[in-house]
C-alpha cells in the first residue's frame, strides 16, 4: 500500500549538519520534506516513488551524463564534464556548438 511520510526537517542528530543514512532511505509512497539540510545527497541515498519538498538547496544536479551547476549568477550545463551551454540570470543563452532554431526533437 502507498503511504505518506511528512518530515519538517532532516539534519544530523545535533541539528547542525548533514544527515547520515548509512543503509540508504527506501520507501514506497510519498516523502514530504520541508527542509533538507545537507550539502551532499546522492541519488542512491533516497529512493522514493514521489518526493515533495518545500525548499531544496543544492550546488549541482547530477543527471548521469548531464550536470547542471551554478557558476556565479549563471547556470552551466555540462555533458560528461564539458561545458555545453550556459543560461545567465538575465536570460542570455550561450552555446558551445551550433544552435538550431527550428527542428524536430
Amino acid at each position: 500500500t502507498m503511504s505518506t511520510m511528512h518530515v519538517d526537517a532532516i539534519s544530523d542528530t545535533a541539528g547542525t549538519g548533514s544527515p547520515s543514512f548509512p543503509n540508504g532511505l527506501n520507501l514506497s509512497g510519498t516523502l514530504e520534506v520541508n527542509t533538507l539540510q545537507s550539502p551532499t545527497v546522492a541519488a542512491t541515498d533516497v529512493t522514493a516513488t514521489n518526493v515533495t519538498a518545500t525548499n531544496v538547496e543544492v550546488t549541482s544536479i547530477d543527471l548521469g551524463d548531464w550536470t547542471i551547476v551554478q557558476s556565479g549568477s549563471s547556470l552551466m550545463f555540462k555533458h560528461n564534464g564539458n561545458n555545453r551551454f550556459k543560461l545567465t540570470s538575465v536570460g542570455a543563452l550561450t552555446v558551445e556548438g551550433d544552435m538550431t532554431a527550428f527542428g524536430d526533437v
